[in-house]
């Protein structure tokens, strides 16, 4: 439900419930599990300023109790341009797969513990008749990261991971072509180790393009990224693609 508390102030609060289970020819030990989560968010706006703050409550059958919440914060420079800065705190619980699926190549890890994190983001939109774009950079700390053991035949968690990123994106027309570009720069390390986070690229691009040709679409999209590491140690490289 969502109340209006003035002209610029919302109060927006509800309830979900989810219930997950499996079916599957492997034999799951625990194949069922719900969630039920509480969330209040408040918004705001006076002058050239908009605030919102948001708390949820969750409450998981295997995992417990788990409180996270945002603040953000946008101001409004020119009508056109925004700055905007937030901070905010998450947590995923671990899949079934990763806590129970058995193979004679991988095994789930039961002892897992849901991943924690806490990120801050700050950064630039923009919105004019030409099209849109959008800077940001942010910084995230995750607790209890669930990677690829040295085997590659489980899942643990890592005591402690860090990201550091930039991303920008544009999109507009040039012609009668609908385009987007975005870029994405991160440092991904492990905080015990100093080592690059398994499975992340430290570079992507992407850009599409597009037409209208009466009431059909024609387009191209193209992907690139650089080289990854997959496993934790760093000794296993993964080549670039595009």
């Amino acid at each position: 439900n969502s109340v209006s508390l003035a002209d610029t102030t919302q109060l927006s609060f509800g309830l979900d419930y989810i219930n997950d289970k499996v079916e599957s020819t492997t034999s799951f030990s625990e194949k069922e599990r719900d969630n039920t989560g509480l969330y209040v968010l408040g918004q705001d706006k006076f002058g050239k300023h908009q605030i919102q703050i948001s708390g949820r409550v969750d409450d998981n059958e295997a995992f417990g109790t788990h409180r996270t919440g945002n603040i953000a914060w946008s101001y409004d420079i020119t009508g056109e341009e925004q700055f905007n800065l937030s901070h905010g705190t998450a947590f995923i619980a671990p899949t079934f797969n990763d806590l129970y699926f058995s193979s004679p190549f991988f095994n789930g890890n039961p002892d897992l513990s849901p991943e924690t994190s806490r990120s801050t983001e700050m950064g630039f939109t923009g919105n004019h008749g030409w099209g849109q774009w959008e800077f940001r950079a942010y910084h995230t700390i995750i607790k209890n990261l669930i990677v690829l053991d040295g085997s590659f035949s489980s899942v643990e968690n890592a005591a402690e991971a860090e990201i550091n990123g930039l991303e920008f994106g544009i999109n507009g027309k040039i012609s009668d072509l609908d385009s987007q570009l975005n870029l994405s720069f991160i440092q991904p390390k492990d905080k015990d180790t100093g080592n690059v986070l398994q499975g992340r690229a430290k570079h992507t691009v992407k850009m599409n393009v597009s037409k209208a040709i009466g009431s059909y679409r024609i387009g191209a999209n193209v992907l690139a990224q650089s080289s990854r590491f997959a496993n934790s140690s760093n000794t296993v490289e993964l080549g670039g693609y595009a």
